[in-house]
């Protein structure tokens, strides 16, 4: 049985309680407990069990690998690893935020995923703390980026800048180089192009498709995949996607660095990812479907 190319999954913290932390704790390696236990917060310690009852379940359950033989790394720069006990390639990425964990996962030789979750805590921003609050990023955004802002207004700037940031976020992770990489030349740009598709899925004739422009240092970044979406109507969720073709050529190098339209023989053979559910400064209509939703009684379960 092949395994899949990728794999996304994501964990709703609000399940955790009083009465059920400890028990799911439990099913974690007793040396893995002080990291989840030494936050202050019940809510910083449900993020960081979810986090690592997630990877676990991935791979148990998605990859096969026996409970005793999965182990765990950290690379210099912080990105986890998976040593698979096969020599089998594997790339992932947790993000968290919230009451969500996320997590991405590709078996593909020399693909790399990325994935970024943020919360949208619009509720104590006025329009004039956005702006002051934005104005402290400026250097981590690229003048495209500021100019795009400045035409938002209300909730729209604030939304376009979380949606901007978890691109960023999700590259960097791909990437494995973390905030070492100067994300004021790194810029993910959503275009509206050709026609059958919408930033909401297939649509009548006339429709645009959402494709994406990367570029870092002003140089086109070639062999990526970007998707954009929500989990929820507050929760913005980017993922970023690493072909490891970057020596592709001609009409190969267009389809990788926009992402291309989804479908099935393409996604097999490519491992691309599908349209994205939003262009930039999208609000939420829907919960992506990218994601599944892993409740807490199948995430404990990979011990057995």
């Amino acid at each position: 049985m092949s395994l899949p190319p990728f794999s996304f999954f994501a964990f709703d913290t609000h399940e955790l309680n009083d009465e059920n932390f400890d028990r799911a704790l439990a099913c974690l390696p007793v040396e893995e407990h002080k990291d989840v236990l030494r936050y202050k917060f019940a809510k910083d310690r449900g993020l960081a069990l979810g986090s690592r009852l997630l990877r676990r379940y991935y791979a148990t359950k998605v990859l096969r690998i026996a409970p005793d033989k999965v182990v765990f790394e950290t690379q210099a720069l912080g990105k986890p690893i998976l040593r698979h006990p096969r020599g089998q390639w594997v790339d992932f990425n947790v993000s968290h935020d919230g009451h969500w964990v996320i997590l991405g996962g590709t078996v593909q030789p020399n693909h790399h995923v990325g994935v970024d979750v943020v919360d949208m805590d619009q509720a104590t921003l006025t329009s004039t703390s956005v702006d002051e609050w934005i104005s402290c990023f400026d250097a981590q955004l690229t003048e495209e980026e500021r100019q795009l802002l400045k035409r938002c207004g209300g909730e729209a700037k604030s939304r376009t800048f979380f949606q901007i940031w978890a691109l960023k976020e999700s590259y960097i992770k791909a990437t494995g180089e973390g905030l070492s990489l100067d994300i004021g030349r790194l810029s993910l740009q959503s275009m509206q192009c050709k026609v059958g598709w919408t930033s909401r899925g297939p649509s009548c004739p006339g429709a645009a498709t959402c494709k994406w422009q990367i570029s870092l240092h002003g140089k086109p970044q070639l062999g990526w995949s970007v998707y954009l979406g929500y989990l929820d109507a507050r929760s913005i969720v980017a993922v970023s996607l690493d072909h490891g073709d970057h020596g592709a050529t001609g009409a190969e190098k267009r389809a990788c660095v926009h992402g291309g339209e989804y479908d099935e023989k393409s996604a097999s053979n490519h491992s691309r990812l599908p349209p994205s559910q939003a262009f930039l400064g999208d609000d939420f209509v829907s919960a992506s479907p990218l994601f599944v939703s892993v409740p807490l009684l199948q995430l404990t379960a990979f011990h057995t």
